[in-house]
């Protein structure tokens, strides 16, 4: 064993992942280690694996300072700072002097504009002369105002307050957000009411085309699909099922009429009747007949709040 830690195998600091065998001289935490039984990550203080040859001493007095070295070379310029703030202005010059000739003084007539000029080349004195002018665009932020104002707008416009007098206004097109009002506020009022409709206070104008509303079918009611603001005439096609017809939306008025036209798809199919339709004389049709179109003609009555049936007719 003795002959072995004499011939010891130098491996450096030491190493956990190493494999040391007996005889291996390591170096661990500042002191020298000898392997003296087979060792794969045992540290140097299992006494058990190794034998301390040297440890390690302690830390000495501090040496004395040595002397200053020579001052070294200077560094490259610095970049050049940013600018500074502008400084306050100076007070300003005395006023120029000096004199001239005026040789040549005109007014230009443009645009309803003119006027002359006496004694152009001593002390001018100009006239001018305003005549009817007319612009071919006028910008304004404001109003404009005016006793003969004439030509054509391009652009969007909106009349905030009323026109007085006797103005006469030409437009392509007017578009309005809500309802215009003839003479007064409570007096006549148009409206739109559907698409092609027009609605005066609490009447009803209709154009040439009547309004449809045509389905081939319904699940198992007419829902708001017979709605009065929207139709002339309700029209369904095929009928696939049972219907019942729904009390009619939107306003109902004295005598409005509703045609209703009705086939099913190749079976008759059962038709049943809200409460505010009402026969009189001819019964409402509780099915359809097979493949055979029906016609159905109903006015309303507001004094009893129904739709009365007044006329129905079925193909042959």
């Amino acid at each position: 064993m003795a002959n072995k830690l004499w011939s010891s195998v130098q491996k450096g600091t030491y190493s956990g992942a190493t494999a040391y065998t007996v005889g291996d001289f390591v170096v661990y935490l500042g002191s020298s280690y000898t392997c003296i039984l087979n060792s794969t990550g045992n540290l140097p203080t299992d006494a058990t694996y190794w034998a301390l040859i040297v440890s390690k001493g302690d830390t000495g007095t501090t040496g004395a300072s040595g002397s200053n070295g020579t001052n070294g070379s200077n560094g490259a310029t610095g970049s050049t700072g940013s600018t500074g703030p502008t400084g306050p202005t100076g007070p300003a010059g005395a006023d120029g002097s000096g004199s001239g000739t005026v040789t040549s003084v005109s007014v230009t007539t443009a645009n309803g504009v003119s006027g002359s000029v006496a004694t152009a080349t001593v002390t001018p004195a100009i006239t001018i002369t305003l005549g009817a002018i007319t612009p071919t665009t006028v910008v304004a932020s404001s109003s404009i105002s005016g006793s003969n104002l004439s030509g054509t707008n391009t652009g969007d416009n909106t009349v905030a307050t009323a026109l007085t007098g006797t103005p006469s206004i030409t437009v392509a097109t007017v578009t309005t957000t809500g309802n215009i009002e003839l003479g007064h506020a409570s007096d006549t009022t148009l409206s739109r009411s559907a698409a092609g409709v027009l609605a005066v206070e609490d009447i009803r104008v209709q154009t040439t085309t009547p309004l449809i509303v045509s389905a081939a079918s319904y699940t198992t009611n007419t829902g708001s699909s017979l709605n009065m603001d929207n139709l002339d005439e309700f029209i369904i096609t095929a009928q696939a099922g049972a219907l019942l017809f729904n009390s009619p939306g939107g306003t109902l008025v004295q005598g409005r009429t509703l045609i209703v036209r009705i086939k099913d798809n190749g079976t008759a199919r059962a038709l049943t009747w809200n409460g505010v339709f009402r026969a009189m004389g001819t019964a409402l049709p509780s099915t359809t007949v097979l493949s055979k179109t029906l016609y159905l003609g109903f006015k309303y009555n507001t004094t009893d709040t129904r739709m009365d049936l007044i006329a129905s007719a079925q193909e042959a």
